[in-house]
């Protein structure tokens, strides 16, 4: 981490947690267990952070509890994050949490998320109630594997125009003004 902040990198996020494959065998019974969120080890943490002079940013928040932790250890950002839909069937998606955790930082920290955004809806959504920003992945990859540097930026564009367009839709002329009065959570 050191090397890159030396380089020129803004801010370092750190993942935690860890993905698990998503197959047959990860799925059995056996397997169920290693399968869940792993908790956050905060000393570790901390030693990773330490003598970083640039914002670090932790990924993988899926509680309130966790948020509210992030805040009291003095991490710079979140991102609420569940591996690109790799838990166990039935799990809560990012999105599903996202407002119990805005709600639990209390604009203390930014708040990421990122969650297999596809659509400019999606984002609009994900801003509605409260993310500071929406993290684009696969999405740019398609975008560039298909067309080059010309196909990641159509996909940025098309992603801008449908934000826009929901924007217009619900009367909000600036990023700032989307709130959660043009959103539903629905309970399930």
């Amino acid at each position: 981490m050191a090397q890159a902040v030396q380089l020129g990198c803004k801010a370092v996020c750190i993942t935690t947690g860890f993905p698990f494959p998503h197959t047959d065998a990860a799925a059995s019974p056996a397997n169920l267990a290693a399968m869940t969120h792993s908790a956050i080890n905060w000393d570790v943490i901390d030693k990773l952070r330490k003598g970083i002079n640039v914002p670090v940013l932790i990924k993988g928040i899926m509680t309130p509890k966790e948020a509210k932790t992030a805040v009291k250890r003095g991490v710079q950002g979140i991102v609420v994050s569940n591996y690109g839909g790799l838990l166990a069937p039935g799990m809560v998606s990012s999105i599903e949490m996202l407002p119990s955790i805005i709600e639990a930082v209390a604009g203390k920290i930014p708040v990421l998320i990122d969650g297999s955004f596809r659509r400019g809806s999606d984002i609009f959504k994900a801003l509605a109630y409260g993310a500071t920003a929406v993290m684009i992945g696969r999405p740019l990859a398609w975008g560039l594997g298909a067309y080059g540097p010309e196909g990641a930026q159509q996909i940025l564009e098309m992603l801008q125009t449908e934000v826009g367009r929901g924007m217009a839709q619900c009367g909000k002329l600036t990023l700032k003004d989307i709130d959660r009065t043009v959103v539903k959570l629905h309970e399930v």
